[in-house]
């Protein structure tokens, strides 16, 4: 049997079922760790959020008719709904396979996104993994009677399975059970409810809430909390800080005593039943509300790029509304209609700024869930490796544009391998280092300014200097002579030239000579800059910088030979004025010095080979940097700073080195925006090679 329908599965489907896919990972990360930290047992929260995540992804991929997705989100279901009733433990065999399940249903996602038929004949490996761990653990301990507290038989009867079995649990660790008697608004007793569970978790557990009959307030609805906890009634009662909310102890039955009624206004079956159905002589004038509580949408990053320009054509209009009215000023003077117009033109201005952070706050998402699936493959590679590591995280609140966080996620994961296969010694290899037998990988990401800095680290065997010299010189990648010359950080660089890897004998995840350089490229195309620092035998650092954004970006305008240009602002650190005399030449380039710094100069003229004839007596210097880099480029003139909005240049001309892409001005021309970090990897290029590489735009 196949899976039916999947070439018409809808991005709906693909983006609620990725979000189901990324709770069950980061669920399954948290119960990992608290299986680490040594806990009596995984928080029964997380236990039911991931059951009731595998049981949500059955549901919506039956819907869709995608038999092979069912099949394998109902398998997890089992093996989850079996932990959450203490039948199965979270052990390490457990937790490879719930990991492995989740990597698996991302993977069909991504077929039926593709309109993949996948068959359900594909994951019967994995049903077969997951039902041998459904079969429980022999050595479970001794579930404890449910007699041991005046309870009633009558909220005994409508517990559910698992309520029951976190009844037993709480009754096995000798916590003392409370009744919580309360009553809520209708229009807003969930908040209340949801206070309470925050409240109580802190303190014990709430095993179940159960509606009662007694409230007076027919727009009010009444709640009976059983609660287990290790606090006291005054404790807990201070702790909630409500009045509505009565504490009340729930007596140890005494031995070969006679079961007790149920407390008074305790909830039945029959109650239950009542509060459901409104008798028909007492029904409501006000129908409930049918109001729905979610508060977002899903959109199509599509039409936001349609909307990202369109704001930056209305940036043009904007634009030619400040060209009309300096011109009425020039012909008419400022007053009449000139001074109306350039009111509403700094309204439609303000607006208009107004409007493009709106849009850009859209676009912005936190790097969660990227960093949730760099732990889950992470752990993956660390087991094949046979490596013991902790992946960290910090930051992961932090935002970047969209579609560049998409873009990150496969330079990341060729980060944390390398960091795994090059960094991350064998526990051996560091017990004997007087290491941890755990190796830690760090992910982190924080924002400066208009950038995002993400960090990988390693406390692995860091760098061999001299080794990565040797193999590059071997490889014919530079010559001895040069080798000597190079400092440290320009070794570590050589990690980035292709064909270039420190490994000697081919693997399933290094030896190829790719990969660090398909990072560089694919960091460079999202206009960031990367950079290594180690230190041998401590671990490795790479810094990744990034614009927060590439939608629309402020820029410099500056002219060249009679050519205009942008300059992305977000690379730009200041401009100043030169002259011949600040021009001096070191090892045959030409350099400047900014407050003592020596700064190499890049002229436009020569590396987009245009005329050099009318070049003014006066030019200016842009200095811009990515990462640790800095230049200065020559322009003839600065002309404006605007935002713009940076468009393809087209299949057929998308690659010219130094040009990141176009951009149109008010006036109707188009120019072209130049690439900041292709033209620092130019500048080192020409200095690895002694002579200059040219493109012509």
């Amino acid at each position: 049997m196949t899976s039916s329908g999947s070439g018409g599965v809808s991005p709906e489907f693909i983006a609620e079922a990725q979000e189901i896919v990324d709770a069950l990972g980061r669920d399954l990360i948290g119960a990992e760790q608290e299986t680490r930290e040594g806990r009596e047992e995984v928080d029964p929260d997380r236990v039911n959020n991931l059951f009731r995540s595998a049981h949500s992804l059955k549901g919506l991929a039956g819907m869709f008719g995608l038999d092979a997705m069912a099949r394998l989100a109902h398998d997890l279901e089992s093996v989850l709904d079996a932990m959450r009733l203490g039948r199965v433990q979270f052990d390490k065999a457990a937790l490879d396979a719930l990991f492995a399940a989740v990597e698996r249903a991302g993977s069909l996602i991504a077929a039926a996104a593709a309109g993949e038929d996948v068959p359900v004949a594909a994951i019967e490996d994995m049903g077969a993994r997951l039902t041998k761990v459904a079969r429980g653990d022999s050595n479970l301990k001794v579930a404890e009677p449910l007699d041991l507290f005046e309870l009633g038989e009558d909220v005994l009867s409508v517990l559910t399975e698992y309520e029951e079995h976190r009844l037993r649990e709480n009754i096995s660790k000798g916590r003392q059970l409370y009744m919580l008697r309360t009553s809520f608004d209708l229009t807003n007793f969930d908040v209340g409810l949801a206070e309470i569970d925050a409240t109580v978790k802190k303190l014990g557990e709430v095993i179940t809430k159960l509606p009662s009959s007694k409230a007076a307030d027919p727009g009010a609805i009444s709640f009976d909390i059983i609660v287990g906890s290790d606090a006291t009634s005054d404790d807990l009662a201070k702790a909630i800080g409500d009045e509505r909310v009565e504490v009340v102890p729930i007596p140890r039955r005494r031995p070969k005593a006679r079961p007790n009624p149920a407390p008074s206004g305790q909830g039945t079956a029959r109650d239950l039943l009542d509060h459901i159905i409104v008798p028909e002589n007492e029904g409501s004038e006000e129908a409930p509300s049918v109001r729905s509580v979610s508060r977002t949408v899903r959109v199509d990053i599509r039409r936001l790029d349609r909307l990202m320009n369109l704001v930056g054509e209305l940036g043009l209009t904007r634009a030619a509304f400040l060209r009309i009215t300096d011109a009425m000023k020039r012909e008419h003077g400022f007053s009449g209609l000139a001074v109306d117009l350039y009111k509403e033109g700094r309204n439609f201005e303000r607006r208009l700024a107004e409007l493009q952070a709106g849009i850009m706050e859209v676009r912005m998402v936190p790097l969660e869930n990227l960093f949730e699936r760099m732990q889950r493959i992470g752990r993956k590679i660390g087991r094949e490796l046979k490596r013991e590591v902790r992946i960290e995280t910090t930051g992961e609140n932090t935002e970047l544009d969209k579609l560049i966080v998409e873009d990150l996620a496969d330079p990341l994961m060729h980060l944390i391998r390398n960091a795994l296969d090059h960094g991350i010694e064998p526990p051996e290899e560091r017990v004997a280092a007087g290491k941890p037998g755990e190796g830690v990988v760090k992910l982190s990401a924080a924002a400066q300014g208009n950038h995002v800095v993400v960090e990988v680290s390693d406390d692995g065997r860091g760098i061999d200097v001299k080794r990565t010299l040797a193999l590059a010189v071997e490889r014919g990648l530079l010559t001895p002579e040069r080798a000597s010359e190079l400092t440290r950080r320009e070794i570590y660089n050589l990690l980035f030239l292709p064909g270039f890897s420190t490994r000697t004998e081919v693997s399933e995840y290094s030896g190829r000579g790719v990969g660090m350089d398909v990072v560089k490229t694919n960091i460079a195309q999202l206009s960031g800059v990367i950079d290594v620092d180690s230190q041998e035998g401590l671990g490795t650092k790479v810094v990744v910088t990034l614009p927060i954004t590439l939608a629309i970006i402020p820029a410099l305008i500056v002219a060249v030979a009679g050519r205009t240009y942008a300059i992305p602002l977000n690379n730009v650190q200041e401009t100043l004025a030169l002259t011949a005399a600040d021009v001096k030449t070191i090892e045959r380039r030409e350099v400047i010095s900014v407050r003592g710094a020596t700064v190499p100069l890049l002229d436009l003229r020569r590396i987009f080979m245009l005329p050099d004839e009318a070049r003014p007596k006066t030019v200016y210097g842009v200095v811009a940097g990515a990462g640790q880099n800095r230049m200065a480029l020559v322009v003839d003139d600065l002309v404006a700073q605007q935002d713009i909005v940076i468009k393809s240049l087209g299949r057929w001309l998308r690659n010219v080195p130094g040009i990141a892409g176009a951009a149109e001005l008010g006036n109707s021309q188009t120019i072209l925006v130049i690439d900041m970090v292709e033209l620092l990897g130019e500048m080192s290029a020409e200095a690895r090679s002694g002579s200059p590489r040219r493109s012509a735009p």
